[in-house]
């Protein structure tokens, strides 16, 4: 999941700085989104070269 930080957020012994945009999983994730010292980064899907619309 991926989450931007808030907080400073200690992950794999590293201490992220707020703004630090993190690819972590599910069970590390909910609880910094309780506390609301991340938020949730919404990915879209990249799009495939048969949908893109030809000129």
């Amino acid at each position: 999941m991926k989450i931007r930080t808030i907080n400073s957020v200690k992950f794999q012994g590293t201490l992220h700085p707020p703004g630090t945009e993190l690819d972590v999983p599910s069970d590390v994730a909910k609880p910094l989104l309780e506390s609301k010292s991340a938020e949730k980064v919404l990915v879209e899907p990249k799009a495939s070269a048969a949908a893109l619309p030809k000129d």
